[in-house]
Formats: C-alpha cells, sequence, structure tokens
C-alpha cells in the first residue's frame, strides 16, 4: 500500500526492521502472524453488512517534491474496488513514467471470499520491468468457529501452467481462541512434500495478552524442535504495551543473548514514544525514536522520527509525518483496503476519515512537505440486503468509564454481544435483550469493537472508548 508501504520505506529504521514498510511501531519486533491478522480483518470487515451510509477510500496518489524544480512529480498510484456489502474485491497499483508523462501498470491483488464473508484465497499478479510477470496465491482455511486452521501460498509456474505450492502454515488455539501454536513449513520440489521449518509457540495471560514468544527451528536430521529465540512482552497498568525484548538462544554457551529492544510510553492510554535499542554486548544502544502529537479528538496528528546522535549524544528529529482528518466520519464509518484495516495502524491512521498524509523534513528552520498523498473518497450505501433492525439499538456512553447501557426495541428477544480489543481477539461475549448494562471494569483502557448480533448476522457495530 502506499499509505503504508511507498512512504514508509524510506523510515523503516524507526521500527527496528528494515523490510516491514510500518512506521507506527506498536507491535515492532514480530510481524502480526498471519493468524492475528486475518481474526482482525474478518472480525472489523464483519461491521461492514450493516446497510449505513459510508465513506469509501478509493484511490491514492503518491507525489515527490522535486527540489530541482520545485514541482510536484506524480509516483505511485493504487485503486481500491469493493463489492456491495463493503469487502476490498480488488487492489491496483501503478507506477508513474516521467518520459512519457503517464501511468503504467504495476500490478493488482484479487480478494476472495467465502460464504461466511471471511477471507478465502489472495491472489496477486505483479508486473516487472523486465517483462515478466509474477502470480502468488494465498488460500485460507477456517475451523468450525472461523479461526483461521491453515495458511497456504503458492506461485504460478509459467512452464507447467499450474501453481506450485511455497509455503503452509498451520494454527492451534487454546480454549480462549488464543493462537498459542505455529507450525511452518516449505514445499521440497525433491521430495515432493512438506519440509518442516519454524515453529513459534506463544504464552497469553488470563485476559488475552501475549506474554511471551518462543521460535524454534526443525532439524530434520534429528527430527527435533531446538529454540531458536524469544520476545518478551511487558506492560502498563492498563495492559499497554511498554517493551518488547528480543533474544536469540546461544546453544554453545545455553544461554539468551539480548539483541535489541522496543520501549514504549503512554499519556491517557495513547502511545506518545516509541524507542528502539540496541544490545552492544555491554549497554543498551539507542538508535531511533519515534514521538506521537495528538488532536483533542485523540487523532494522530504527528510522527516524528528521531535517530540518535552518537556525537552530541542526543536525539535529533530531521522528519516527520503529518496527518490531517475529518471527525466527521469516524473509523468504523469508512471502507478501507484489506490491508489497512488489519491492525494498529489502520485505526491509528484512520481514528477518523484521514484527508492528508504526508513526510515532512526539517529545512532551514521550517517543516517542508517532500513526499505527499492525496487521498480519494467517495460516500456510499452498502448492500440492502443484509439490513437488519439496527435502528431500534443504543449503546451509550462512549467514552465509557465503567457500564454500558444498551437499549434495544424489540425486548422479547436475546442477543449476542461481542466485544474485540484492537488485536481482534473476543474479550468480553454475553446475551442481552431489552435495556442491558454491561460492567467494562474488567476491561483496560483503549479502544474496543462492539458488535451485537443475531443468528450470526450484525445487527450494530461500534467502536466504544473505554477510559
Amino acid at each position: 500500500m502506499v499509505l503504508l508501504f511507498a512512504m514508509t520505506t524510506l523510515l523503516a529504521q524507526t521500527n527496528g526492521k528494515q523490510s516491514s514498510g510500518k512506521f507506527f511501531p506498536l507491535k515492532s519486533i514480530n510481524d502480526v502472524s498471519a493468524s492475528e491478522k486475518m481474526q482482525v480483518l474478518n472480525n472489523w470487515n464483519s461491521t461492514k453488512s450493516v446497510n449505513t451510509s459510508k465513506m469509501q477510500l478509493d484511490s491514492v496518489i503518491l507525489s515527490q517534491f522535486d527540489v530541482g524544480t520545485f514541482t510536484w512529480v506524480n509516483t505511485m498510484k493504487e485503486i481500491y474496488e469493493y463489492n456491495m456489502d463493503g469487502y476490498n474485491t480488488i487492489y491496483t497499483s501503478a507506477g508513474w513514467d516521467d518520459v512519457l508523462s503517464e501511468w503504467y501498470d504495476g500490478g493488482f491483488t484479487e480478494y476472495f471470499y467465502n460464504s461466511s464473508n471471511m477471507m478465502d484465497s489472495v491472489i496477486q499478479t505483479e508486473y516487472l520491468s523486465s517483462g515478466n510477470t509474477f502470480i502468488w496465491k494465498d488460500e485460507y482455511l477456517y475451523d468450525s468457529n472461523d479461526l483461521l486452521e491453515t495458511y497456504f501460498a503458492y506461485e504460478w509456474d509459467e512452464m507447467i501452467m499450474a501453481y506450485e505450492p511455497m509455503e503452509k502454515n498451520e494454527f492451534y488455539y487454546d480454549a480462549d481462541g488464543n493462537d498459542t501454536t505455529t507450525v511452518e513449513a516449505y514445499w521440497d520440489n525433491g521430495s515432493m512434500t512438506w519440509m518442516l521449518d519454524r515453529m513459534e509457540d506463544k504464552i497469553f495471560d488470563m485476559n488475552g495478552l501475549l506474554l511471551e514468544s518462543h521460535g524454534f527451528y526443525w532439524e530434520s536430521g534429528m527430527s527435533l524442535w531446538f529454540q531458536a529465540d524469544q520476545t518478551i512482552f511487558s506492560y502498563d497498568g492498563d495492559d499497554n504495551l511498554t517493551e518488547e525484548l528480543f533474544q536469540y538462544w546461544d546453544e554453545f554457551n545455553s544461554t539468551w543473548i539480548d539483541v535489541f529492544k522496543v520501549v514504549s510510553s503512554y499519556t491517557n492510554g495513547l502511545v506518545d514514544t516509541t524507542t528502539n535499542l540496541g544490545w552492544n554486548g555491554t549497554d543498551w544502544e539507542p538508535y531511533s525514536r519515534n514521538t506521537f502529537e495528538y488532536d483533542t479528538d485523540g487523532d494522530l496528528d504527528y510522527n516524528y522520527i528521531h535517530e540518535w546522535d552518537q556525537g552530541s549524544a542526543s536525539w535529533v528529529s530531521e522528519t516527520r509525518i503529518a496527518l490531517d482528518h475529518d471527525t466527521n466520519w469516524a473509523y468504523e464509518d469508512l471502507i478501507l483496503p484489506n490491508t489497512l484495516n488489519d491492525d494498529e495502524e489502520g485505526l491509528m491512521m484512520f481514528s477518523h476519515q484521514l484527508i492528508d498524509y504526508s513526510l515532512e523534513s526539517f529545512i532551514v528552520a521550517a517543516w517542508i512537505a517532500l513526499m505527499d498523498v492525496e487521498i480519494f473518497w467517495s460516500q456510499v450505501e452498502l448492500n440492502e440486503t443484509e439490513e437488519l433492525a439496527s435502528t431500534g439499538i443504543k449503546v451509550y456512553p462512549n467514552p465509557v468509564v465503567d457500564e454500558l447501557s444498551i437499549e434495544m426495541d424489540d425486548a422479547a428477544n436475546r442477543y449476542q454481544l461481542n466485544i474485540y480489543n484492537i488485536t481482534g481477539s473476543l474479550v468480553d461475549s454475553r446475551e442481552v435483550s431489552g435495556v442491558d448494562r454491561v460492567s467494562l471494569n474488567h476491561l483496560s483502557n483503549g479502544s474496543y469493537l462492539l458488535l451485537i448480533l443475531s443468528d450470526g448476522k450484525v445487527l450494530h457495530n461500534q467502536e466504544i472508548i473505554k477510559q
């Protein structure tokens, strides 16, 4: 995506990973697992079935400022298409040809869904400047509880005109739906079998917070798993992630060796500083930091990117990302592409409708925009065939401190209430009817997605803020 990749590849070092393309390092050490991403995406996408007016993100254009000519130059363009229920079906990318002054095809991605509107498969086609075309396919299989069970990755082989398997991930869950184990395998063409590669075991607390993640590699000669690395997660009293510590296992000395860590601080439940540090053998050495500023509506205004200057032993900031929002349209009122819908980054950028997004540098005592994303929206109505009587449901107050009140016109029936946290985990589930009160004292401060369902269909969806 332009918004999360093209601009931010310049800033990838800010989260301690060179290739992630992310600049909101809330989960910066370990990429969100495929199962987590799919669970979050499907949970948030389930709100799109309600017939209501939405703002749909149609396309974005990335341009750069040419300091030589003092003009803006097109760089990349992305176009998003959706079905009548608001699900992203096609993503198309294009690059700008400076010589011909026209757009050229960069590739496209198609998304397919099953009868439950869960992501079924993804086909990605990329056109290279050499004239070659690469095609990849992802497939997702779910269990009876709609939890991602198996993920397959394929690559198209032009010689045999068929997809060849490349990668397989299998996911295992505890009774609370936490993905506790992921087993990765790769396809060996010689033996025509899946070969074990890596395993990740996770430990969660009773509230679903990830405490530890342990990585293992498979030794085929001995048919044994050997520990390789681990990440330790720490939280404050409000369950905000405050530290991620990555270590690798030293087999020779049988000990864990520190590698790097990410330390975050918060104000009113919003992350304000994230610092990346590396272990130099004797001490923790800072190398990058992000500081975040918000407006009075809680929308992100600026993300300042700092680098550690060894000479002056101080932080230097010469780059920032500036965002502007329209508060008339909240996150749940937006129809977004799949890759902007899968974790905290999407929610952080689109807490309200994003109308301006630019990369600025500090030049001669002033912030000057050097890259800009032009964002195009349209107002749409979703498919009426999925319409349910949502107008008779009220949920208040919002933000909420202790207790939510829920009022439904139809007091005779009982409905299912589900609350998901920002990572897509189910943190509360119960039946409600008539006029009900729901205590949220057991939840930490932050943003949650509330769904009220009948026979598996969404009657009401709402983002709630716990304070």
